[in-house]
């Protein structure tokens, strides 16, 4: 090694030093000698004498002083050789560390980030040794042989070759990092891309339109919630492709085990997820599927009550025109539609009951024109077949009149005094609620304009009597026809009283229904304030000051209690009226 020739050097330098310190010895005794024979015997010779011994001594410290200089010089070689030795074997140590730890596994270099700092931390390394190793060899070239040199030179070649290499091996490593790092970002991106699809879908399903009450929305619908089903699918099929390309990277090290538990459990999250949307969705979908049903059913329904309302009013007894010659097999014609029509008008209540309850039901701000349109189209139609029956019916009264059919004119009022009075016997009493109360005063509208028309017939079967009594001189028919005559009138006019009397009734029902409405809401909300207060008022405090405020505020409740029995005898008394109807 570059130490050897500088380490004999100083070796025998040393010997020199050892061998010279006796010299040293001989030289200081020599002087003493001198000194003793000069001072014993002096003169010439003794003084001659002195003065080569202190030569002596003198040449001596130069010499000595000339060898520990170059014993001193010789140590800072030997030194300076140690050194370099000594740099490169902790550069060769710390290259085959390294190495070692990098083919073992050893060197937890497991990111691209941890692998540049170990890089830099041994460039820095080998920066700092390189040049100290440069500056020893600069040094040791003025004092060793060529051959040293050479070898120290062939030393520092390997040194950098071996941290060249060990560099290469590093970046390596961190390239293959980086691509696991960049495949491990990959699938976490994939995975996230998953996630943030299936969330987007569950609040896209969250904030869904209601279901509608129309065809083409309702189909749209349909088509959405099959969309949004092949959508999860689609979803929880590139979530199992995730998982088994996670599986693969953890076998191939490109993620560690908690990498892959952490992405597992939120997987099992999005799963999770994705069943509760599945759940959602078909929940959706069975809806939609019923409105569907029960809108096609309200259609179908419609249709059917218009095609057959549609064909009564088309039927002979509306459409052909009124004869003299038989108007009793007309009136017959006439009451068997109106028999058929019962059970039709019994169908168009349950068709408004539906239809309404799918139009109550619909979401805030549904498209419902299409039910309306069905709607109003049955009513429409019933509403045209029944006046259409009921001038057919006046048609035929009056032909009956024309043509002096008394007994079908008899009779045909009677049936129609029995079914009319018959109607108002069932008709139900007022009801309580407003809203209630106001529709059986619009239907009863119907039923006392139907009563009022008749009058025109009766007034026709008077006009006849009175023909048919101008004819007869029978006393015994002219009491009986007047009989009929005051029975139909008595009997019309009794009817007429007491359906006016029931509108009236019904009238006051409404108002008396909508006033005890206005009164009962602000009247309920001061009660249950006042009983807030009053069961407040049940606690009796120990403070005489706290006893004379509850006192205060219980008079100020009594006050209130009296002020308030007004409204409640007003509304009390509304009641009972109310109750009368």
């Amino acid at each position: 090694m570059a130490e050897d020739d500088n380490a004999a050097t100083h070796r025998a330098l040393k010997s020199m030093e050892t061998a010279f310190g006796r010299r040293m010895a001989d030289a200081v005794t020599l002087a003493a000698l001198a000194s003793r024979i000069s001072a014993s015997a002096p003169g010439p010779e003794a003084n001659k004498f002195h003065r080569s011994a202190e030569n002596f001594t003198d040449d001596c410290n130069a010499l000595s002083k000339k060898i520990n200089s170059a014993i001193e010089a010789a140590q800072r070689k030997v030194d300076l050789g140690e050194k370099f030795n000594r740099l490169v074997d902790e550069a060769r140590h710390m290259a085959t560390e390294e190495r070692r730890a990098l083919e073992s596994g050893t060197a937890e270099l497991n990111t691209p980030e941890k692998v540049a700092a170990r890089m830099a931390e041994i460039s820095g390394f080998w920066n700092r040794s390189q040049r100290e190793l440069s500056v020893c060899n600069d040094e040791l070239k003025k004092s060793v042989t060529p051959e040293k040199a050479a070898a120290n030179d062939e030393a520092l070649t390997q040194l950098n070759g071996e941290f060249t290499a060990l560099g290469s091996q590093l970046q390596e490593l961190s390239a293959a990092l980086g691509a696991k790092k960049e495949d491990r970002e990959k699938l976490s991106d994939r995975s996230n891309r998953v996630r943030n699809d299936v969330n987007v879908l569950f609040m896209e399903l969250s904030d869904l339109d209601p279901v509608a009450r129309n065809t083409a929305e309702l189909a749209a619908q349909q088509e959405q919630v099959a969309a949004m089903e092949g959508q999860l699918a689609e979803k929880e099929a590139e979530l199992q492709t995730a998982l088994v390309a996670w599986d693969d990277a953890l076998a191939a090290g490109t993620v560690t085990q908690s990498q892959w538990a952490s992405n597992r459990a939120t997987a099992e999250d999005v799963t999770k997820l994705i069943t509760k949307a599945k759940k959602k969705l078909a929940q959706r979908g069975k809806k939609v599927k019923q409105a569907t049903g029960e809108l096609e059913a309200v259609q179908s329904n419609a249709a059917d009550l218009v095609r057959e309302l549609n064909a009564a009013r088309e039927s002979e007894a509306l459409s052909a025109a009124a004869t003299v010659s038989d108007p009793g097999n007309q009136a017959e014609k006439l009451k068997q539609l109106k028999d058929s029509l019962k059970n039709i008008g019994s169908r168009v209540d349950d068709f408004v009951s539906d239809c309404k309850l799918l139009i109550r039901t619909a979401g805030p701000d549904t498209d419902t024109a299409e039910l309306d349109k069905s709607l109003q189209e049955v009513c429409d139609t019933w509403s045209e077949v029944s006046t259409a029956l009921a001038s057919r019916e006046r048609e035929v009264d009056a032909a009956v009149q024309q043509l002096g059919r008394y007994e079908d004119a008899y009779k045909a009022l009677l049936n129609w005094l029995e079914e009319t009075e018959e109607l108002m016997e069932n008709q139900r009493p007022p009801a309580a609620d407003a809203k209630v109360a106001k529709a059986q005063l619009h239907a009863y509208d119907v039923l006392l304009k139907h009563i009022d028309d008749k009058d025109f017939s009766v007034k026709g079967f008077s006009a006849l009597i009175a023909k048919i009594i101008a004819m007869t001189t029978v006393e015994e028919e002219v009491k009986s026809l007047k009989n009929h005559d005051e029975e139909i009138n008595k009997r019309y006019n009794d009817l007429v009283s007491a359906a006016h009397d029931r509108q009236r009734r019904l009238i006051e029902a409404v108002d008396l229904a909508e006033r005890l409405s206005e009164g009962i809401v602000p009247l309920e909300s001061w009660l249950y304030q006042a009983e807030k207060r009053l069961n407040a008022l049940g606690k009796i405090p120990a403070d005489v000051e706290k006893m004379e405020e509850q006192l205060h505020e219980q008079r100020d409740l009594d006050e209130e209690i009296y002020q308030k029995g007004q409204d409640v005898d007003r509304i009390l008394a509304a009641s009972r009226r109310d109750a009368l109807f």
